[in-house]
């Protein structure tokens, strides 16, 4: 009986296998259509490719309202491509990334390491960690009446600057946009 049973379960299984569908490798045309970033960007963006995301406004992005385009075209970052490349940004990023390997009071005599370049004048000398406490426009070349539009965006320090995830999210955008291919089938 049980032997029976044994052999109609492996007939059954036999003749399913013989009538399954035969899996193919995905053609050219949709390698990599699994791809998606909808999480992060809003309903009416979901399927673009990283370029036109890249040249989407700032409101393209998930959580950022349609009255964030005029704050992203006063300071000059209007598209999400712009926002991810913006300078400001990435320097608030680079502060914010090496804070954690600042040691207090070790730097050593004769350094010349610094960041002037992308600090004001009054603020050169200062340590990383007491830099990144200090308003966006501690950073050369942001205007302080700039300080109310970035606090209108949550962003009132160079730390808050280094660590806001519209613009990591649109810095990966940006860089990914620089290697999308618009077919699917090339590779370089």
């Amino acid at each position: 009986m049980v032997m029976r049973r044994g052999l109609a379960m492996l007939a059954f299984c036999a003749s399913t296998l013989a009538f399954a569908p035969v899996h193919r490798r995905p053609s050219m045309s949709t390698l990599g259509a699994s791809m998606n970033v909808n999480d992060i960007v809003d309903k009416a963006y979901e399927g673009k490719s990283f370029a036109e995301l890249a040249a989407s406004p700032v409101s393209a992005l998930q959580g950022m309202a349609d009255w964030t385009d005029a704050v992203g075209e006063d300071l000059k970052i209007p598209t999400v491509g712009q926002l991810g490349r913006w300078k400001y940004f990435l320097w608030a990023r680079a502060f914010a990334d090496l804070a954690e390997h600042e040691m207090p009071d070790r730097r050593v005599d004769g350094s010349t390491l610094n960041a002037n370049k992308a600090l004001d004048e009054a603020h050169e000398g200062k340590t990383i960690k007491e830099i990144l406490a200090l308003p966006p426009s501690a950073l050369q070349g942001i205007a302080e009446h700039s300080d109310a539009d970035l606090a209108k965006l949550k962003v009132r320090t160079v730390a808050d600057l280094g660590a806001w995830k519209f613009a990591i999210a649109a810095s990966a955008i940006a860089t990914l946009a620089e290697v999308e291919s618009g077919d699917l089938g090339e590779h370089r």
